[in-house]
């Protein structure tokens, strides 16, 4: 990936010229993103995207700038209390400039620092993610990249390294999906789909890493696999994918057997949250949870009651 640099002049978006403030190199894994202020003094977030990389013949297939640019004018930059589009998007000189809101922190730098969330707190993520994607799969929008660090938490007067696992449970504290620079609607015919693997391979679906165009047909189901996966990673800090290559054998092997591994090796979870989550990560798409909510609700039914 390219590293950028957001021009000391400023780029104008929407008629609003926006200068860079600092790097977030250290904070963030991508490298080419800022923090951008405006001539009135508002801050926001500037990922810079390399349009002619983007929007080549890379392992996405299609440009995730395009891709977030339609999702954007189409719903506006927060069509859901759980959802966050761009703010807006612009071009300048082979550049794409993707303006989005400055959040607290994702949930994946969290859970690797402040360690597994508890059934409870693990649940109150998985109700508002799964309120997100019934309201973006109603829309038709499948995002297919559906992972802890594509999940950012909004709670008013708290900065980065807090300790936030503990907050989780607040009602303030509000959870939102976004990047869609892997998402698909049914209108984006504009944009052509890739023949090789896209995602992330942590989270990615059996049929995503195969590319099987019958079991892609209902892509929401992907985004199902993939919300079982953040679910077991949040309760373990265990990303059972992590550093395989997705080409392999093996790995389309582990994902077969890793429901019965969730089932009779584990023995961090107990047998009922492990009956559910080995549901949701199921090798067959009609063998998971159909909806966000049938998979809550599941997980919902097997944490004891509050006394």
């Amino acid at each position: 990936m390219a590293v950028l640099n957001f021009p000391h002049q400023g780029v104008v978006i929407n008629g609003v010229r926006y200068f860079p403030r600092k790097s977030l190199t250290h904070v963030l894994e991508d490298k080419s993103v800022y923090e951008v202020v405006a001539e009135d003094g508002s801050s926001l977030i500037a990922k810079l995207v390399l349009l002619e990389e983007d929007r080549g013949t890379g392992i996405k297939g299609m440009s995730s700038f395009d891709r977030e640019t339609f999702l954007s004018q189409r719903w506006g930059p927060d069509p859901h209390p759980n959802v966050h589009f761009p703010l807006a998007t612009a071009e300048q000189d082979g550049i794409g400039y993707v303006l989005t809101r400055y959040l607290a922190e994702d949930l994946e730098s969290v859970l690797l620092r402040e360690g597994p969330f508890t059934p409870r707190q693990t649940l109150h993520v998985l109700q508002q993610i799964a309120n997100a994607l019934t309201f973006l799969h109603g829309k038709g929008i499948s995002v297919r990249d559906v992972k802890l660090d594509n999940m950012l938490v909004q709670l008013d007067g708290v900065q980065r390294g807090q300790v936030i696992r503990e907050m989780i449970l607040l009602k303030e504290t509000i959870v939102k999906l976004f990047d869609m620079g892997l998402a698909i609607h049914p209108d984006m015919h504009f944009l052509r789909e890739g023949t090789d693997f896209y995602g992330n391979e942590d989270y990615a679906a059996p049929e995503m890493i195969l590319r099987n165009a019958e079991q892609m047909e209902n892509p929401h189901l992907m985004d199902m696999y993939s919300l079982g996966i953040c679910a077991y990673y949040l309760l373990t800090q265990i990303s059972p994918f992590k550093n395989i290559n997705v080409q392999t054998v093996i790995a389309l092997s582990l994902r077969d057997l890793f429901p019965m591994f969730i089932l009779y090796n584990d023995t961090i979870l107990p047998f009922s949250l492990k009956k559910v989550i080995s549901t949701a990560v199921s090798y067959c798409p009609l063998d998971r949870y159909q909806t966000p909510q049938e998979f809550v609700n599941a997980f919902a039914a097997e944490i004891p009651k509050e006394k």
